[in-house]
């Protein structure tokens, strides 16, 4: 158990700070291609986390994963 919670913390902790590196970047108004990297990095860091959390929680987080991505999609899809 224990190595798991240092696993997903790990992840956890990269992943965030992925996310801060790219809302500093936004906010510092870097070049844009500076941005693209920052952001496909982060999608990328991002997207190893769900599959760190899903080998660590089992086949359950997998397909909760893409209920999560529905509902946050959502709003996005009603206004076009």
């Amino acid at each position: 158990m224990l190595k798991k919670k240092i696993i997903l913390i790990a992840a956890a902790v990269v992943t965030g700070i992925m996310w801060c590196a790219m809302i500093a970047g936004l906010l510092l108004d870097v070049d844009n291609q500076t941005f693209i990297y920052l952001v496909t990095a982060t999608a990328i860091v991002t997207e190893i986390g769900f599959w760190v959390a899903a080998s660590v929680f089992g086949v359950a987080v997998f397909q909760a994963r893409r209920k999560v991505l529905a509902a946050f999609m959502r709003p996005f899809r009603s206004a076009q």
